[in-house]
Formats: structure tokens, C-alpha cells, sequence
């Protein structure tokens, strides 16, 4: 091809481009003055709307936006502004409309969250951060939208309710302290201000479960089981993964005789926490009560295995001394497996130090993986509850 020939098909080759470019030019003009003949609303819309407005500029504003400047003229200039403006006041409603969205949403699970109180303290937090994330989500709404309207109607109301939940924490935290106290307390042995701490942490904040708890053990160790059994079950009632709450009120239910009801709560424990080797104990002395050898020996066997290996020598002493009395012989004993750990040896009255040594701290309130904090109650430290250890009544 000659130069003068090559020089004409390249000629030829941009005039088709430019024609093609400008026809594209048209077409996406036509498109965005379709669009733009259906005006906005002018009153609040819902999200939804917004979001379908916010859809229809796609496709002409990909037309208009990879195209040269160079090809706008005239009136196509007027139809370009225009657009950009609608764009503009479209983002601004829909990021109104959605930060809006969200307030609602938020305000309606904080209002949710403490529905049917009295509350744990960690309800009452979880609630208060949902409103003050719903108060944040009302702040973002962007001025001069018409969300702004109904997000600064709302904006009291909702810092009313944020306030009144941050009362009901500050109650719930109270009576973590005097819980605290009672515990204190009831680990100097004075029972009857150890009692009216637990009284004044349940005033406080009647569904601290942990504060049940502490209550019954202390009336437990005054031998009134039937008052124990009663803060067991609302302890129970408030936290049902509550393990030790399910145990001691089997020791109670044990100490009435009520060996059943006894072997019920042990059952309840060990289904919450499989490794409860004192649960275990307690389970094998009702059987051997009952006159069920065999299922007394299982058991028994299991407690001293599991106090070998949690590396509590009295607890595993006392399982060893009660299958010895249940299976003087070891006949029962040979035949399910016997424990192969040896006998670790400890001083006088191995399960009283055992039951006494353990979880003096058990009623204090802890955060998850923690062992004490003033902010936060049982019903948030369920892995750590499940594995702690009860007192002795």
C-alpha cells in the first residue's frame, strides 16, 4: 500500500470511530434526559427507593462517562449538569436513607434485647451499646437530606432511652460490688453481712444470678437447704448453663434425702459440663445409697479418674476411699475398668478439704477467661463458669 493510500484508509478508519463515538454520545444523552424527565421525590423515602433511583443512572452514566469531553456541545452541556446534580442529591439520599435504615434497625433489637426484665448486667450493657450505635447511625445521616428530617426527630428519644439502660447498668454494676462483698465476706465466715450483701446485690439487680447462687451456698452451709434449693433454682432460672448451680442444688435436694431429685441435678450438671468430677462423686454415693452397686463403682471410678488428672489429690482420694467402701473387695471394681492412677495421699479428712479448698472466688463475678472483674456477671463468663468448682454447705 502506497503512502498516499494508507494515508485515506487511516482517515477513513478515525472518521468512522468519531461517527461511532458521537452516535454512542447521542444515545446516552437520550437515555439521561429519559431519566432525567422523572424528577425526584421531594418527601422522605424509604431506602428502597433511593436504591432503585440510584440503579437507574447506571446505564446512561456509563455511557456519559467514558466518552471524551471534547465531543459535549450545546445543549448536551445543560443535560450533563443536570445529571451530575441528580447523582449528587441521589448518593447524599441514599447514604441518609441507609444511615437512617440502620438507627431503626439497631434501636429496635437495644429495645428487643431487655424485652421481659429483670436482666443480667451483660443484657443491660449489650442493650446500651445497640442505642448508642443507634444514636451514631442518626448522627451520620447527612444534613440537609430529607432523612435529616426524621433523623433529628428521632434523636431525643433515642438518646432517653440510652440513658435510662445506662441507669440500669449503673444498678446492674452496683450490684456486682455488693455481690463482691458478699463474698468477701462469706470467706472471712461472717455469714450475716456476707447475707446482706448478697440481699443488697439482689435489690440491686434481681437477676444477678451469681448473687442466687452465693446466697444459697451460704444458706446451704447453715444447713437450710429448702431456702438453698429456692436461690439455686432462680440462679438456675437466670443462667440454665449454670453447671455448679445445678450441682449444689443436687447436694441440697441430698441433704433432704431427696435422692432423685439429687440424681436429677447431677445428671443436668454433667450434661452441661462433661469433665465435673465432683458431680460425678456425688452421682456414685446417691447410687450406692440406692443400692446400685455397679452404677455407684462406675461413677466413682470416673471422679477419682477425673481428679487424677485435673490434679485435685484429696478429691481423688475421697472417690478412691468411697469405692473402697462401696467395693471392699474390688470385685465390682475389676470388672468395669478399674482406675489405674495411684493413690495420692492427703491429710485427715480428705473430702472436706477438697470441697473447703476449692473456688473460693466462685461467686465473684469474672468476665469470660478472667478471674475477677466488677463489670460483668455470670451470665457472660459461661466457659469459665463450666469449669469452676463449688463450696462445701
Amino acid at each position: 500500500m502506497g503512502l498516499k493510500t494508507g494515508a485515506i484508509a487511516v482517515g477513513l478508519l478515525g472518521t468512522i470511530a468519531v461517527g461511532g463515538t458521537v452516535a454512542a454520545r447521542r444515545q446516552a444523552i437520550a437515555q439521561a434526559q429519559e431519566v432525567l424527565a422523572d424528577p425526584l421525590p421531594t418527601t422522605a423515602q424509604p431506602l428502597g427507593t433511593w436504591q432503585r433511583l440510584e440503579a437507574d443512572m447506571r446505564g446512561p452514566s456509563l455511557g456519559l462517562d467514558w466518552l471524551p469531553a471534547w465531543l459535549d456541545q450545546g445543549a448536551d452541556q445543560q443535560t450533563l449538569a443536570r445529571w451530575q446534580e441528580r447523582e449528587g442529591a441521589i448518593a447524599a439520599e441514599l447514604a441518609g436513607a441507609t444511615a437512617l435504615a440502620a438507627a431503626e434497625t439497631e434501636a429496635f433489637a437495644a429495645a428487643v434485647t431487655v424485652q421481659n426484665p429483670p436482666h443480667p448486667l451483660a443484657v443491660w450493657q449489650r442493650s446500651q451499646q445497640q442505642w448508642q450505635g443507634a444514636i451514631a447511625q442518626l448522627q451520620r445521616v447527612p444534613p440537609q437530606t430529607q432523612a435529616a428530617v426524621i433523623a433529628q426527630a428521632k434523636l431525643p428519644d433515642y438518646q432517653r432511652n440510652e440513658a435510662a439502660i445506662a441507669q440500669r447498668v449503673r444498678f446492674a454494676q452496683t450490684a456486682v460490688t455488693w455481690n463482691n462483698r458478699g463474698v468477701q465476706a462469706f470467706d472471712r465466715g461472717n455469714y450475716r453481712e456476707a447475707r446482706r450483701h448478697f440481699d443488697q446485690a439482689l435489690a440491686s439487680n434481681p437477676a444477678l444470678a451469681t448473687a442466687y447462687f452465693g446466697r444459697g451456698l451460704l444458706l446451704a452451709t447453715q444447713n437450710s437447704h429448702r431456702t438453698a434449693i429456692a436461690d439455686y433454682g432462680r440462679a438456675i432460672q437466670f443462667d440454665p448453663q449454670f453447671a455448679d448451680g445445678f450441682y449444689h442444688r443436687g447436694r441440697s435436694y441430698s441433704a433432704l434425702g431427696s435422692l432423685n431429685a439429687a440424681i436429677d441435678d447431677y445428671n443436668r450438671t454433667l450434661t452441661l459440663q462433661s469433665d465435673h468430677a465432683r458431680a460425678y462423686l456425688a452421682r456414685g454415693i446417691e447410687h450406692h445409697r440406692q443400692g446400685n452397686a455397679i452404677a455407684a463403682v462406675t461413677d466413682l471410678q470416673r471422679a477419682a479418674t477425673l481428679f487424677q488428672q485435673q490434679g485435685h489429690g484429696s478429691g481423688q482420694a475421697t472417690a478412691l476411699m468411697a469405692l473402697k467402701e462401696v467395693d471392699p473387695t474390688g470385685a465390682l471394681a475389676s470388672s468395669q475398668a478399674a482406675p489405674s492412677q495411684p493413690f495420692i495421699t492427703t491429710g485427715t479428712d480428705p473430702y472436706n478439704e477438697y470441697e473447703d479448698g476449692q473456688d473460693r472466688d466462685r461467686l465473684r463475678i469474672r468476665p469470660r477467661f478472667s478471674t475477677r472483674a466488677t463489670s460483668s456477671d455470670s451470665s457472660s463468663g459461661g466457659s469459665s463458669r463450666r469449669r469452676s468448682r463449688g463450696r462445701r454447705r
